[in-house]
């Protein structure tokens, strides 16, 4: 008969991770490319197509990649944001919750 295991004692283990799995990371990177190939594909399309025409207001916009680099940097402005400016608003210190 096994000993009886005490849960408090014990410490937890973690669940595996999602992509620990070489074929799983494989298949992510994999969809992911085939969707930046495929955006891009689109992307061009437009740019020579002459039936579809892309009504930019501003110069910037008829650029190839704009958008692209656009959320991008949008992207990057948010994530900065988040940082310097909300993180010390919410950030509690290390021993906010012992006992």
């Amino acid at each position: 008969m096994p000993a009886k295991r005490n849960k408090k004692t014990e410490t937890p283990t973690a669940p595996p991770l999602m992509l620990a799995d070489g074929a799983k990371r494989n298949l992510v990177i994999k969809a992911l490319l085939t969707l930046c190939i495929v955006s891009l594909l689109m992307d061009i399309g437009f740019i020579v197509s002459p039936v579809i025409t892309k009504h930019e207001h501003v110069k910037w916009e008829s650029w190839p990649g704009f958008y692209a680099v656009f959320g991008f940097l949008s992207c990057i402005t948010v994530v900065l944001t988040a940082r310097f400016l909300v993180r010390p608003v919410v950030e509690r210190k290390e021993d906010f919750y012992d006992d």
